[in-house]
């Protein structure tokens, strides 16, 4: 059973990677940084279709990287949006935007936030403080990336 299971995962994920071929992504998946967390091709994909279906104007992403490149693409290729992308690495941040090409650029912005730990309910939550407040079409939590970046209060 778990061997049919695996087999289905990895030709799901091959279509995956397939589709993102198609759109011409897959050239900027790779250049993430080794330290990055290894993205699900068919979540980005996901993340792909859910944002060119629903055509949101302003999109609030939590956790930069692969996602972001995605998001971008999808809302280019929509012909409308932007993207506000919070994270709480700036050198992060300046990192994925290298990803992006100048014309996917200018519909993202880069939010640096920082990270707060609370203990308001049963168990400890993590929060982004410092960013941009407002109505939002689409909302992407990828973060935080690193726990250890939060400041403990």
């Amino acid at each position: 059973m778990w061997r049919a299971a695996h087999v289905l995962r990895a030709r799901a994920e091959r279509r995956c990677q397939a589709a993102l071929l198609r759109r011409g992504l897959d050239s900027y998946l790779p250049r993430l940084a080794g330290n990055a967390i290894r993205a699900d091709p068919c979540d980005l994909m996901h993340l792909y279709h859910a944002v060119r279906r629903l055509k949101p104007g302003r999109v609030l992403e939590f956790g930069s990287g692969h996602s972001t490149v995605v998001i971008a693409a999808a809302l280019i290729k929509n012909g409308q949006g932007r993207l506000w992308t919070c994270d709480e690495s700036p050198a992060w941040l300046e990192h994925t935007l290298g990803l992006l090409d100048p014309w996917q650029r200018a519909c993202v912005t880069p939010v640096p936030c920082t990270l707060q730990m609370t203990a308001k309910y049963v168990r400890p939550l993590i929060r982004y403080c410092g960013y941009p407040h407002g109505p939002w079409d689409f909302e992407n939590v990828d973060g935080p990336g690193d726990p250890r970046a939060v400041d403990g209060s």
